[in-house]
């Protein structure tokens, strides 16, 4: 998808890494034979699988488990041997590998980005527990995010409320991103028959910083929402401030948008899960779509 109605994702340094994520996906254990030219990395034994050094830059929604077969494969294996004719690729959200779908290989070959490693495995989804076997269906299943399947709950991260309707989507919006503006407004529109829970983290700098503390700490919920659909800065500004605020939700917002490979603002997530970056030119139908 393109992501010219977007912008980019950069984590502000509010020391976010100290928070560690709370869900089932924090342990991810990979167990792969990955093969070169030279060397071979032996497989290590699921039950000796460790939390990895880094839970947040490695959320992939992956586990990749040895094939038996592979092992029974030759110590040294040509580039023709392991992909031959190349059908279709899909890149796997947060891995560093390609999936690649070819006449030389049963099932599906995973490469690193620069080409270097194959590995020849299965592959399954750890969030949804599914065996992947196909390039269609990794593109299915990545495009899907299951907030409740996660443990994902949206009190826990301070999400503010646009609408009442009876089926929900969520919006994940940086406070100075015109674009999230405009498709808040066009949620807004659309109360009656969605609930939109809306995911305020500050990706484009200081000044988004400072404006998501005042709207997430704002006394009066309503009065965050209309300030941050006008996107003026001013309206943000003057909201009067609650007595307490709980600062740990923004970062816990940031752990999240991590968690789901969230690259840029505004990114949607539809009644059925399905993800889109950018702002649609036709909220309702996209909505319908998804």
């Amino acid at each position: 998808m393109k992501l010219e109605h977007s912008r980019h994702l950069k984590l502000p340094k509010i020391g976010i890494y100290r928070e560690r994520a709370r869900t089932r996906t924090s342990l991810i254990c990979f167990v792969i034979e990955a093969k070169t030219s030279r060397n071979t990395m032996q497989p290590e034994p699921p039950q000796r699988c460790r939390r990895m050094a880094s839970a947040l830059l490695a959320l992939a929604t992956i586990a990749i488990f040895l094939n038996p077969a592979s092992a029974q494969s030759p110590a040294s294996r040509t580039r023709s041997d392991l992909i031959g004719q190349i059908r279709a690729t899909e890149k796997i959200p947060g891995g560093g590998f390609v999936a690649v779908e070819s006449d030389g290989a049963d099932g599906l070959t995973f490469l690193s980005e620069n080409g270097r490693y194959a590995i020849v495995g299965t592959i399954y989804d750890v969030w949804t527990g599914k065996r992947i076997g196909s390039i269609s269906q990794l593109r299915g299943e990545a495009a899907r995010i299951d907030f409740g399947r996660l443990g994902i709950n949206m009190s826990d991260i301070g999400a503010l409320t646009v609408g009442r309707g009876p089926r929900q989507a969520v919006i994940f919006v940086d406070p100075k991103c015109p674009y999230c503006h405009k498709v808040l407004g066009m949620a807004a529109a659309l109360g009656d028959v969605y609930t939109f829970k809306v995911i305020v983290a500050p990706v484009l700098g200081k000044e988004s910083e400072n404006l998501t503390r005042i709207v997430s700490c704002a006394k009066d919920e309503a009065a965050a929402v209309a300030a941050l659909i006008s996107g003026r800065t001013t309206q943000m500004q003057a909201l009067e401030q609650s007595g307490s605020c709980d600062l740990a939700k923004i970062q816990r917002r940031l752990v999240t948008a991590q968690l789901l490979g969230v690259r840029g603002v505004p990114f949607l997530v539809g009644p059925a899960g399905i993800t889109y970056e950018g702002a649609p030119s036709d909220l309702r139908a996209w909505l319908a779509g998804s």
